[in-house]
C-alpha cells in the first residue's frame, strides 16, 4: 500500500469511504538494443529509461566510439534504476604489418590475410631488379601497426599483363605428376 485517505488515526464517520492507492510493484522497462549507436546516444537513450549506466571498452570490429552491446543483454525486462554495462568498441585491434618486400606476391597475399589486413593499391616495376610477380616495395613498411582491416599497398615487379598471366597459370607437373 502507498498511501490512503483519510489518514491512520483520524476519525471518519461509520460507513465512509476509505480511499486506498496500491503499488503495482518496481517500474520495468525493456533494455533497448543500443548496438551501433555512438557511446554518448546510446547512454541517452538508457538513462532516459532509468538505467544507471557505466561503460566498459574494449577492442571490437566496430567503428571507435560506437556501441557493439550491453550486460545484460537487449530484449531483457529490468525494473528501474538497474545497472546496465554499456560495450563499446575502442575499433578493431591493431596488427604488424608483415615484411613483403622479397616474397611472391601470392605468399605476400596470404601474409596480409593472416594478418587480417587488406590490400590496397597494386602498382608494377617493369624495371624492377628481380624475379616478376616479387614484391619490391611496400607501403607502409614491414614492422609498422595497423588497425586490422586497414590496408598495405605494394609495388610488384614486372609487367601487370606478364605478372597476372603467369599467376592465373597452373604450377607445371613435376616428375612423376601427370
Amino acid at each position: 500500500m502507498l498511501a490512503q485517505a483519510p489518514l491512520p488515526g483520524q476519525r471518519v464517520r461509520p460507513g465512509a469511504p476509505v480511499g486506498v492507492t496500491l503499488s503495482r510493484g518496481p517500474e520495468t522497462h525493456v533494455l533497448p538494443d543500443v548496438s551501433g549507436l555512438s557511446s554518448r546516444q546510446a547512454r541517452i537513450v538508457l538513462e532516459r529509461l532509468g538505467f544507471r549506466v557505466t561503460e566498459e571498452r574494449s577492442t571490437h570490429a566496430v567503428e571507435a566510439g560506437r556501441a557493439f552491446g550491453t550486460e545484460p543483454e537487449a530484449g531483457r525486462e529490468l525494473p528501474v534504476p538497474a545497472e546496465v554495462v554499456l560495450r563499446v568498441s575502442d575499433g578493431p585491434g591493431l596488427t604488424p604489418v608483415p615484411q613483403l618486400e622479397g616474397r611472391p606476391i601470392d605468399e605476400a597475399l596470404r601474409l596480409l590475410e593472416e594478418g587480417e589486413l587488406a590490400l590496397g593499391a597494386i602498382s608494377y616495376d617493369p624495371r624492377a631488379d628481380a624475379e616478376p610477380g616479387t614484391i619490391v616495395g611496400q607501403y607502409p613498411p614491414g614492422g609498422y601497426t595497423l588497425r586490422r582491416g586497414d590496408a598495405v599497398e605494394i609495388r610488384v615487379a614486372g609487367d601487370p599483363d606478364r605478372v597476372n598471366r603467369r599467376r592465373s597459370r597452373p604450377a607445371p607437373a613435376g616428375p612423376g605428376e601427370v
